[in-house]
C-alpha cells in the first residue's frame, strides 16, 4: 500500500474517528503506554506504524526510551515537536538498524500487502525479544485492509521464528485481538503443555458460563411462568368486572328498579329522615 493513501483524507475519514491530536487519542495511547510501562517495563521501544507518534510520546512521558516509524510522511509531519528527533519515515518491512526490547505493531499489517508483511514480521523478529501485536481480524470494509487476516494466521507467521503467544498476558487493553509474543526457546512438548493447560482452564471457565446461564434460563422460565399465571388471573379479574359492571348496568336500566327508586323517592316525601313520622314508621315496622 502506497504512502500517498495515508494523508489528511485517511486520517480524518477512515479512522473511526478523526486521528489527530486530540483528548481521546492522547488518553487511549496514555493508558497503553501506561500498562506496557507497568506490565512489560521495557527499557527500548519501538512503535512500528507509529502514525502521528502519540505512543512515543506517551512511552517518553514514562520514562521509556521509545522510537516511532511510518510509512506516512504526512502523519510523521504531525508528530509533536518534543518527540520529532525519535520518529522518521520507513516502512516496517525495511531492516532496523538497532534491537530494541520490545516493538509494539497496533492496526498496521492490514494495511500492509501479505509479501511484505511476512517481511516486517522476519523483520521485527530480528531485533527484539517481544512483539506486542494487533491486527484487525474482520474488517474487510476500510479501503487500505488489504491483508485482513484471523488471529492464527498471524501467530503461525510468528511462531515460524520462535515467537509463542504469552498466554498469561492479557493484552485486551489494546484491541480484543491483541497479542503479546515472545521469543522462547521451550520444547515443542512444553508448548504444547502450556497451551494445553490455558485451554483446560478457558474450557473450565466456558462451562461455569454455560451453567451459569442454564441456571439463569431456568429462573426466566420459572418467573415467565408466572408472569402468565399472573396474566391469566388479570384477564379473569377483567371479565368479572365486565360481568360485574354488564349486571349493575342492567339492573339500573331495569323496570323494577326505576320502580323501587321511585318509591324510595316517594318514601322521602311522606316520611322523611328523622321525622316524627319516620320514627313512628319504624316503631310499627320493629325496627325501632
Amino acid at each position: 500500500m502506497s504512502s500517498n493513501h495515508f494523508d489528511y483524507y485517511y486520517y480524518q475519514h477512515d479512522c473511526g474517528i478523526p486521528y489527530e491530536r486530540n483528548e481521546q487519542w492522547l488518553n487511549f495511547f496514555g493508558k497503553i503506554a501506561e500498562r506496557i510501562k507497568q506490565d512489560i517495563n521495557p527499557k527500548t521501544v519501538l512503535d512500528a506504524g507509529c502514525a502521528m507518534g502519540f505512543l512515543v510520546e506517551k512511552l517518553r512521558q514514562n520514562d521509556i526510551e521509545a522510537y516511532g516509524l511510518d510509512v506516512s510522511s504526512y502523519a510523521i509531519s504531525k508528530v509533536h515537536e518534543s518527540i520529532q528527533p525519535y520518529c522518521w519515515v520507513g516502512s516496517v518491512s525495511e531492516e532496523l538498524s538497532r534491537d530494541y526490547d520490545l516493538i509494539v505493531c497496533i492496526e498496521v499489517l492490514e494495511h500492509v500487502p501479505k509479501p511484505e508483511a511476512i517481511s516486517a514480521i522476519e523483520n521485527f523478529c530480528r531485533h527484539t525479544q517481544m512483539i506486542l501485536f494487533s491486527s484487525s481480524p474482520f474488517d474487510y470494509s476500510e479501503a487500505t485492509h488489504v491483508n485482513v487476516n484471523p488471529i492464527d494466521y498471524w501467530s503461525e507467521l510468528f511462531a515460524r521464528h520462535g515467537f509463542i503467544r504469552d498466554l498469561d498476558f492479557d493484552a485486551s487493553f489494546i484491541t480484543p485481538w491483541a497479542v503479546l509474543y515472545r521469543k522462547t526457546n521451550l520444547a515443542f512438548h512444553y508448548i504444547v503443555k502450556n497451551y494445553e493447560k490455558k485451554l483446560f482452564l478457558l474450557s473450565q471457565e466456558i462451562r461455569a458460563q454455560r451453567e451459569q446461564l442454564l441456571s439463569y434460563k431456568e429462573k426466566v422460565s420459572d418467573l415467565s411462568s408466572q408472569v402468565s399465571n399472573l396474566l391469566k388471573h388479570l384477564e379473569n379479574l377483567e371479565v368479572a368486572i365486565r360481568d360485574r359492571d354488564l349486571a349493575y348496568n342492567n339492573i339500573i336500566k331495569s323496570t323494577s328498579w326505576k320502580i323501587l327508586m321511585s318509591l324510595g323517592r316517594l318514601r322521602l316525601k311522606i316520611f322523611p329522615d328523622n321525622s316524627l313520622r319516620w320514627r313512628l314508621l319504624r316503631k310499627i315496622i320493629g325496627k325501632e
